[in-house]
């Protein structure tokens, strides 16, 4: 982690200028990236950082919107296979992603760490599309999750369907999309749910489109 951490630190160097109103713009000294791993490890910087909640630093580090957590996502792992209680700080929709690119790897390293976080993950975006973190909460998960279900890849199509049956309806056969009715937020997500599954319409065949038109039907 500390060898990737330096390689980030040194990439980002290239390109940060410290800006002083009473100075002229300039890069840093070529010494501060030691000297910040230094006093990182000297004080713990990096664990306490992580921790603080009032402001998040790492929320607001990771950003918002889909193209964030994809920028985020290399760092990102490494941090949450360590401390899996932060994944229910972070944003639905990041839990989300990160979810889906679970169910959508097959091979490499991260693609095991992920693996290994799935089930906190799944707890996490379930709470929130089922309610229990509120409205907003609800509708960045299910916003990101529809975005996948309309979208021309069969992978990202097949992933979405399976975060969104385990996460309404577990073990149960019943489609997801019948216990989106019976949501606690029902009113706002079937709207959305309704366009997205109308434009997967197109992409689909066999048993997954029958469910689809059925459901609309209703």
């Amino acid at each position: 982690e500390q060898l990737k951490l330096r390689k980030v630190l040194r990439s980002m160097q290239k390109n940060i200028m410290i800006f002083d109103p009473r100075q002229h713009q300039r890069k840093p000294p070529k010494g501060s990236i030691d000297l910040l791993l230094s006093v990182s490890r000297h004080f713990g910087l990096a664990e306490k950082f992580r921790r603080v909640t009032t402001p998040d630093f790492l929320l607001q580090t990771i950003g918002e919107g889909r193209s964030a957590i994809e920028r985020a996502y290399d760092w990102l792992i490494p941090i949450i296979s360590s401390h899996a209680e932060i994944i229910h700080r972070i944003q639905p929709n990041a839990s989300c992603y990160l979810l889906l690119r679970a169910y959508g790897s097959t091979e490499g390293e991260k693609s095991n760490e992920l693996l290994d976080l799935t089930k906190p993950l799944l707890s996490h975006v379930k709470g929130c599309l089922t309610g229990e973190q509120g409205e907003r909460h609800a509708m960045l998960a299910m916003e990101l999750l529809m975005s996948d279900i309309a979208d021309e890849s069969v992978t990202r199509r097949v992933c979405a369907r399976r975060v969104l049956q385990e996460a309404f309806a577990g073990e149960n056969e019943t489609s997801w999309l019948s216990q989106v009715i019976d949501d606690k937020h029902s009113a706002v997500f079937i709207p959305l749910v309704g366009r997205a599954v109308s434009r997967a319409c197109a992409y689909e065949r066999g048993g997954v489109l029958s469910t689809d038109v059925i459901a609309l039907s209703k």
